[in-house]
C-alpha cells in the first residue's frame, strides 16, 4: 500500500522534471537566439552551460516545495506552527515578501 510520503515525493519529483526542462528549453532558446543559430547548432560547452544553469534555476524554483515538504513530514499534524499542505506556507510567505519588499 502506497504511502503518503510517497504520493507526496512522486509528485515534487515530477516538479523537478518539468521545471528543468523547461528552462533548459528555455536557456538553449537564449543562448541560439543570442548567437543567431538554431539550438541543433550550439557548441558542447554552450549545451553543459545551458543545463548548469537549468539546474540552478530549477533548485531556486522547487526549494521551497522540498523545504515545506520536509516539515510536513517531520512535524506532528497537531504541534504548534506545523503545516498543514503546501499552498499555505508557499503562498503566505510570497505575499510576506511581495508586502514588504
Amino acid at each position: 500500500m502506497p504511502r503518503v510520503g510517497d504520493s507526496i515525493s512522486c509528485g515534487t519529483h515530477s516538479i523537478l522534471d518539468v521545471c528543468t526542462d523547461f528552462w533548459y528549453g528555455e536557456i538553449k532558446k537564449y543562448m541560439s537566439a543570442r548567437r543567431g543559430v538554431t539550438a541543433l547548432e550550439l557548441t558542447s560547452p554552450e549545451y553543459l552551460a545551458a543545463s548548469g544553469a537549468a539546474g540552478i534555476a530549477t533548485a531556486i524554483c522547487t526549494n521551497p516545495i522540498w523545504v515545506v515538504k520536509t516539515r510536513m513530514l517531520i512535524t506532528d499534524r497537531s504541534s504548534v506552527g506545523s503545516y498543514r499542505g503546501l499552498i499555505g506556507p508557499l503562498c503566505s510567505k510570497l505575499l510576506l515578501k511581495v508586502r514588504w519588499n
